[in-house]
């Protein structure tokens, strides 16, 4: 199938992006495909330079005729989110990914895709070898670790590059162009648990099927989050029994929306019993569950495992305490219609042997109220005598709309596609305002292909759209580098 993909048009785009998919990429082990991107970029007659991190700018020289033309940088990340379900059996860091086109999309067989942000890289790589499109110098730089924290823009050198324009090729919707984002932190809190012997039988409490997705673009759809309902009945079970928690472990990466979370518990009661209860307890979740998560499923199993329970106080804290740490959205923005400003994601909890170790990402385009959340969060840690540790984050993109970019923009793809594009900010993390705090005066925009459910095994790329956008970024860049 891979072969299909590679044919699609543009063809230098699906060429680079089925050659980037065959190539493991989780955030923190991109060296493999930096070394490959560096390959790629020398074989195709350009400079790469690569700085401390291992951040990449790689030199594309411009269209002959047009080497005076101002400079442009082309921004994207190396690395991608690697989801799968819990029953997949695939390994991100040796196992290539399996592409397949479903009705017009690109996806990967049950797993993430990579799209985000794979397909701007793909973008940004075809222009090296792209003869029919005409531009000045370009530089495209390749950052590393976005999808854990944006560390390779937050660790960027100042004064790399040369360019006063840069684009960031990271957005997921045809006509939105991005010039602004939220700012962010994360939040790891530390449960001190007491475990003391307990005769009991031994369950497993699982909830599946959630949809999950980006914890910043698709926080605002109300979609359920795996820990929190695994914790509502939970409580349900404790308040009918003696519930010993042994361990409870979901979610994954801090800007995923759990989907999937499990329990493991010692109780004096039986099955039997227990299973008409989380059948009570199923019917009561998906009341709380959007249409398209009605799938989801709340089930209980017979688990061998030997290790000693929680305390029946602690078994009883650690449910509370992870239901009263706040996830969803917080407030919305009063200037711009439709803008999550503030929220918040429950995103992990695991358990080690005296502890339970909890991870939250807080998102908000207001610097006072990112900070607010944020204490709410340390406030809850608090009085469950947790240990709370907040991480040093990165603050908003604010929006420039007076930027020189957008004129352009909205001019071209109005010519292009005859309906009007829109400008607005996301209430996601973008390693454009990173750079643009890092480089005075840099004119920033962001614009990009369709991308639906990115985070999760669900991710796709619409066909047709990536070839729309790569075309307007041909003209794009011909337009503001050479008029």
């Amino acid at each position: 199938m891979n072969d299909v993909i590679r044919n699609l048009n543009p063809k230098l785009v699906w060429k680079y992006f089925c050659q980037i998919s065959q190539i493991p990429h989780n955030s923190g082990k991109e060296a493999a495909l930096a070394k490959a991107v560096t390959q790629w970029a020398t074989d195709a007659g350009c400079t790469v330079d690569t700085d401390k991190l291992g951040n990449l700018l790689i030199q594309i020289a411009a269209t002959p005729g047009h080497e005076s033309a101002p400079s442009v940088a082309l921004q994207a990340h190396l690395d991608m989110v690697c989801e799968k379900d819990t029953a997949t059996v695939f390994d991100f860091d040796t196992d290539p990914l399996q592409l397949r086109i479903v009705d017009g999309w690109v996806m990967a067989t049950d797993t993430t895709l990579g799209a985000d942000n794979g397909i701007g890289l793909a973008m940004g790589l075809a222009l090296m070898e792209d003869s029919e499109c005409i531009h000045g110098p370009l530089e495209l730089l390749c950052t590393l670790d976005e999808e854990t924290g944006l560390n390779g823009a937050l660790r960027l050198a100042q004064g790399w590059m040369k360019s006063g324009i840069m684009i960031n090729t990271d957005t997921e919707d045809e006509g939105l162009f991005i010039i602004g984002c939220a700012g962010g932190a994360d939040t790891d809190l530390y449960l001190p648990v007491a475990r003391e012997p307990f005769d009991g039988n031994i369950f497993r409490l699982s909830v599946k099927g959630l949809k999950g997705g980006h914890s910043g673009m698709e926080i605002n759809q109300n979609l359920g989050n795996a820990i929190h309902h695994l914790c509502n009945a939970l409580e349900g079970l404790q308040a009918e029994a003696d519930v010993r928690l042994i361990e409870i472990r979901g979610g994954d990466k801090h800007n995923a929306i759990p989907r999937e979370a499990e329990a493991i518990f010692a109780t004096d009661v039986s099955l039997p019993p227990l299973a008409l209860s989380v059948k009570g307890l199923e019917v009561i979740m998906r009341r709380c569950l959007t249409k398209q998560e009605q799938g989801a499923t709340l089930t209980i199993s017979d688990a061998n495992v030997s290790k000693t329970p929680m305390s029946a106080a602690d078994s009883k804290r650690v449910v509370q305490f992870l239901r009263a740490i706040p996830h969803g959205v917080k407030t919305m923005s009063i200037d711009i219609p439709n803008l999550v400003e503030t929220s918040t994601n429950l995103a992990n909890v695991r358990t080690r042997e005296n502890e339970v170790v909890v991870l939250t990402s807080s998102r908000s385009s207001n610097s006072e109220l990112l900070n607010e959340v944020l204490c709410q969060i340390n406030a809850v840690g608090q009085l469950a005598c947790a240990k709370v540790d907040t991480h040093t984050g990165y603050a908003p993109w604010e929006p420039d709309f007076n930027s020189k970019l957008i004129e352009p923009a909205k001019q071209l793809f109005l010519e292009m596609f005859q309906k009007e594009p829109a400008f607005n900010v996301i209430h996601a993390g973008l390693e454009g305002g990173i750079i643009k705090a890092k480089y005075p005066g840099l004119d920033v925009i962001s614009f990009g292909p369709n991308i639906e459910s990115p985070h999760s095994p669900s991710e796709r790329v619409e066909i047709q759209s990536v070839e729309n956008i790569y075309r307007f970024l041909c003209k794009f860049l011909e337009r503001i580098q050479i008029g």
